[in-house]
């Protein structure tokens, strides 16, 4: 989530939400988090991801890809 400043200057109430949910779905357990942030940085995520030897330098990832490192 943003800052409260970034929020309110971005036309969002300043106190944000964060919503968890878990469920079956086919043998599985889901959980499930969402919120009305900014959305995931994909920038940093690939960063982190490479900094913990995830992943190499030479890889090239698409967004979705980069969200399933977390």
């Amino acid at each position: 989530l943003e800052l409260p400043a970034q929020r309110i200057a971005s036309g969002k109430p300043e106190t944000g939400t964060i919503k968890l949910d878990a469920y079956h779905q086919n043998g599985f357990i889901v959980i499930a988090i969402s919120d009305d942030g900014k959305g995931l940085d994909v920038v940093e995520i690939r960063a982190k991801a490479l900094q913990k030897n995830l992943i190499t330098e030479e890889q090239i990832l698409s967004e979705d890809d980069i969200h399933a490192l977390i």
